[in-house]
């Protein structure tokens, strides 16, 4: 009853921050140029926030710029996608007699974890 209501109503609330955070995440990207550097040296968003991101930023963000937005979004996942790519194969070398003793990193230990998470949105 009243909790399914409710439930549905906070998911709606913030379904709609999660938007208007992504509309701000555009605005920032081109007006600000020290938010710019941070983002383009951090893990960068999950596979369904870039899209959001890439979507909400036509209101902000226009012509060559707009281009220069989504090619940085693009750029962002491919390089995420390398590390999540490397972290697993290490991972899965580990199992080969040949690579007995090697240590992991905690990244490559983690690297399922971790990429499950990305590709299904949960970072």
């Amino acid at each position: 009853g009243s909790f399914k209501f409710l439930s549905g109503r906070f998911i709606e609330k913030l379904d709609s921050q999660i938007s208007d955070a992504a509309e701000n995440f555009a605005h920032l990207w081109a007006n600000e140029t020290d938010f710019r550097k941070m983002f383009e040296n951090s893990k960068g968003l999950c596979l369904e926030h870039t899209a959001l991101a890439a979507q909400k930023s036509s209101g902000e963000i226009h012509g060559k710029k707009k281009e220069e937005f989504i090619l940085m979004l693009a750029e962002n996942q491919k390089k995420q996608l390398g590390v999540l790519y490397k972290n697993l194969h290490n991972f899965t070398l580990s199992f080969d007699y040949r690579n007995a003793g090697k240590e992991l990193t905690k990244e490559e230990k983690e690297s399922v974890k971790t990429t499950i998470s990305y590709l299904s949105k949960d970072i």
